[in-house]
């Protein structure tokens, strides 16, 4: 079930220490919610996931990388190399 302040902190820690203002990520996760509400069937957790990856690749690859690590449950190096490959 989608909770939209568990998805914010999600986004809080991954932008932690980079230059972004806490409007533009109320924007991010409002421009996701209105993509979602077209499809009026439930989105699911792995939808979610990877939609917030796909907007956050357009905006710093280093919070793309940090949210993927833990959305994706990286456990090791290797994890990491495959993901950026």
């Amino acid at each position: 079930m989608y909770d939209r302040q568990k998805l914010k902190k999600a986004l809080l820690l991954a932008f932690a220490k980079r230059e972004i203002d806490r409007e533009k990520i109320e924007n991010l996760i409002n421009n996701l919610e209105a993509e979602w509400s077209v499809d009026k069937n439930e989105i699911t957790s792995k939808e979610i996931g990877d939609d917030v990856l796909r907007a956050l690749k357009k905006i710093d690859p280093v919070v793309y990388i940090r949210f993927a690590s833990v959305y994706k449950q990286f456990d090791n190096l290797e994890d990491f190399q495959k993901f950026i490959k």
